[in-house]
């Protein structure tokens, strides 16, 4: 009985190991900025690339930064494929697909002021993800960039 019991421990053990393999990695998001480190005033172009695994029909894109350092000034959706790309500037980028898509490469770009009351210190600047294929969600991994405000002088 022991024998038994322990191969079948043995076989669940390898199947489990063997569903785990396969499983799907998520799509991987990355923000990265023209500079990491900037003064009050300063611009900061931002590109949002993305690296799927999964085909979607719908992506929404909430930028997440500090408001009291940063503000928007502009973005805008580089996805060829999209049948509808919109941005808001509180909002955030939403993109629709007229069928699944397996994304690469660059999806968006934007571009944040540092405010005069800035504080020295190191900022993430990232997004808030939501990626459909119809209703089901997709997972989203987020790579964000790191911003260093200096003060001249």
């Amino acid at each position: 009985m022991k024998k038994v019991f322990a191969i079948m421990l043995c076989f669940l053990v390898m199947l489990s190991c063997a569903a785990s393999a396969f499983a799907a990695e998520p799509n991987v998001i990355t923000v990265t900025a023209n500079t990491t480190q900037v003064a009050p005033g300063d611009t900061i172009d931002f590109t949002v690339s993305i690296k799927a695994t999964d085909a979607c029909r719908t992506a929404g894109l909430v930028l997440k930064y500090d408001a009291a350092v940063f503000e928007v000034v502009e973005g805008k959706c580089s996805s060829e494929d999209a049948l509808i790309a919109t941005f808001d500037k509180d909002r955030g980028f939403i993109i629709l697909f007229a069928k699944a898509v397996v994304l690469e490469g660059e999806l968006c770009t934007f571009t944040l002021k540092v405010r005069d009351a800035a504080a020295t210190n190191t900022y993430e600047v990232g997004l808030k993800a939501s990626m459909k294929d119809s209703s089901d969600p997709i997972e989203t991994k987020i790579e964000t960039a790191m911003i260093t405000v200096v003060r001249p002088g």
